[in-house]
């Protein structure tokens, strides 16, 4: 393998990739592009796209595309596909489009007059930030702080962006590669300084607090997927008046010496690790590059998509390994003793609104059944956690769920949601979970009456694209409930589960485009739990593996209509799809 290095002038950075290459035994070049297909040909297998001398719009960028179209790993080609990639404003906006992370309002101004309307219409206060629109490394960056020095300033308007200053304590920088954050770092800046970057004399800091980092981390990574880049550093602040992170700016060239001497992480060797990997498509099957990519980078999950990844595996393939790795979880997902137990079970009851919004999952048709069934939420998550302690840590807590759970008002809630259709088909996946989940836990009682949700099932949901997702989501989750997610075979004594595979099957033929690839590979999942066969088997599976991320190793939702989704393209949001993939692929355990 031999990697290119695209860049003007030898930098910290390309010293440091050089001197880990010759460690490792791996072929490193470093190179200048200075025509439009100049020496394309004698590029390496992966190319690193550092800087060159065109820029993008005089080449630059079609040049990425020709690199790309030669069939060589290109790193970063998002540069390519959003040519304003580096401009202040064109980021913000970019990213206002998604819901889930917070921008800050950034404005241009033809001229000085223009910009002082804006102060007095209090669209800018004092003091407010004056930034290069394309700029790096904290240069001419200004505190502007009162009329005196707004007066002072010089230039070309079309050239700056502003922004209201957010009082803050430093910011975070995100390293994030293939998709994975690599680590997160606070910068504060030096005494008499505004100006938090390391350039300018900011010292940095490791975050070791796991709440901040998966904070950071869920925001990071959403924006490297939503731009495209395989290697990137994002930057976020927390606003002290607000309370709030908000994203800064993605940084397309990030350097990292700072951000090494913090963490004690060798960015150089992690990226020739990542190349190494990306090298290997299209020499490796499918699965077992996502398999691994998954398992070697379980740490740079969130704990909840950790657990869900291993937690599935383990009972869908009882590999040992896996037990293992799952005994280390158990604390964090439902506790050591009963004490831990029965605290965090009480604890859930005090984050009802949290448990409603999970519900909620930005479907309209819920918005009036949660508020109906307001615990629903809730009981869910405490049945679920007393389900897996049962499959996968062989220890029934029901007693402990009777502790803070009403079994009377829960068999109330079940009969309710039973003499409610609408509800059940709005509700759907967490209906159903809620009837199987009671009937494990619960017992004779609580006997899911499976032949009036086949009925449900088969009637009219309607015909909007949400109304098909709550009937894929209502039959699958049948199944799944069923089969005590994933821990038993489905008992199909009635052919009730077939039934609703077959159904499921014509729901995809007939809205092929329509369903996200994540139902699909459920789907197939289903499938495999009644010992159905299905005609389109092959296809779903030639998607799924059509499909892989630009950034890394994982699968992305590309064709479907909700692959148009960017929030769930991230490594994280991409978990659920990936493991599903994997249990559709796998060698299914003997039950």
């Amino acid at each position: 393998m031999k990697i290119s290095v695209i860049t003007k002038k030898e930098t910290w950075q390309t010293r440091e990739l050089q001197k880990e290459s010759r460690k490792m035994g791996i072929e490193l070049e470093l190179r200048d592009l200075e025509n439009l297909n100049q020496g394309i040909d004698e590029l390496g297998d992966v190319v690193f796209w550092r800087a060159n001398s065109m820029n993008l719009f005089d080449g630059g960028a079609a040049t990425i595309s020709l690199i790309k179209k030669s069939g060589r790993i290109i790193v970063s080609q998002g540069i390519s596909e959003f040519p304003f990639i580096r401009n202040k404003l064109f980021q913000q906006k970019f990213i206002e489009g998604f819901s889930g992370i917070n921008t800050i309002e950034t404005f241009t101004f033809a001229n000085k007059e223009d910009l002082a309307s804006s102060l007095e219409e209090g669209i800018l206060n004092f003091p407010f930030v004056q930034k290069p629109a394309v700029g790096r490394r904290g240069e001419g960056v200004k505190l502007i702080d009162s009329c005196e020095s707004m007066e002072k300033q010089r230039g070309e308007y079309s050239k700056v962006v502003y922004q209201n200053f957010i009082k803050n304590k430093g910011d975070f920088r995100v390293l994030v590669l293939g998709g994975k954050p690599l680590g997160a770092i606070k910068r504060v800046a030096r005494k008499g300084s505004f100006l938090n970057n390391f350039s300018k004399g900011g010292t940095c800091t490791n975050i070791d607090d796991k709440e901040v980092r998966e904070i950071l981390f869920g925001i990071a990574i959403k924006v490297a997927s939503y731009f495209k880049l395989a290697f990137c550093g994002v930057d976020i602040i927390f606003d002290e008046n607000k309370k709030k992170y908000f994203f800064l700016e993605v940084n397309t060239l990030p350097q990292w010496e700072g951000f090494q001497g913090a963490t004690n992480i060798n960015v150089s060797f992690e990226l020739l690790n990542f190349f190494k990997v990306m090298h290997e498509r299209g020499r490796r099957g499918s699965r077992e590059l996502v398999s691994e990519y998954y398992e070697d980078n379980l740490d740079k999950l969130s704990f909840e998509k950790s657990f869900h990844y291993i937690s599935r595996l383990f009972l869908w393939e009882n590999r040992k390994e896996l037990s293992v790795k799952l005994e280390c979880f158990k604390q964090g997902f439902i506790g050591e003793t009963e004490d831990d137990i029965l605290g965090n079970f009480r604890k859930t009851f005090s984050e009802v609104e949290k448990y409603q919004e999970r519900v909620k999952n930005d479907i309209s048709a819920r918005e009036k059944y949660i508020k109906k069934y307001p615990l629903l939420g809730v009981y869910n998550r405490i049945l679920f956690q007393a389900l897996i302690s049962k499959t996968v840590y062989k220890k029934d807590v029901a007693d402990i769920v009777s502790k803070v759970l009403d079994r009377e008002h829960a068999l109330k809630m079940r009969d309710e949601l039973m003499g409610d259709e609408e509800a059940l088909k709005s509700l759907s996946t967490h209906a159903i979970n809620f009837l199987y989940f009671s009937q494990e836990i619960f017992g004779k009682f609580f006997e899911v009456d499976v032949k009036k949700l086949h009925r449900i099932s088969i009637s009219d949901f309607g015909k909007s694209d949400e109304s098909l997702l709550l009937k894929i989501y209502f039959l699958t989750h049948c199944i799944i409930g069923e089969s005590r997610f994933y821990s038993q075979a489905v008992n199909d004594e009635k052919g009730i589960y077939t039934e609703m595979i077959k159904a499921l099957e014509e729901i995809i033929k007939e809205n092929y485009f329509r369903v996200s690839l994540d139902n699909k590979m459920e789907f197939l999942v289903c499938s495999r739990m009644c010992g159905f066969k299905s005609s389109v088997e092959k296809i779903l599976i030639a998607e799924a593996e059509s499909s892989m991320s630009e950034i890394g190793n994982y699968i992305v939702d590309i064709l479907n209509a909700k692959g148009g989704d960017k929030r769930k393209k991230d490594f994280w949001n991409s978990e659920h799809r990936n493991v599903l993939y994997l249990m559709a692929t796998s060698k299914l355990k003997k039950w």
